[in-house]
């Protein structure tokens, strides 16, 4: 492994602070009509 690459994962963090909820369309109307 390249220093560059030992680096860079040294530096990464452990976690990550996001996340990404993915919602079909249909599914999202649906909640939509029933509120």
């Amino acid at each position: 492994m390249s220093e560059t690459t030992k680096k860079h994962k040294a530096e990464a963090p452990a976690k990550l602070k996001f996340s990404i909820y993915v919602c079909s369309t249909s599914r999202y109307q649906k909640i939509r009509k029933d509120q």
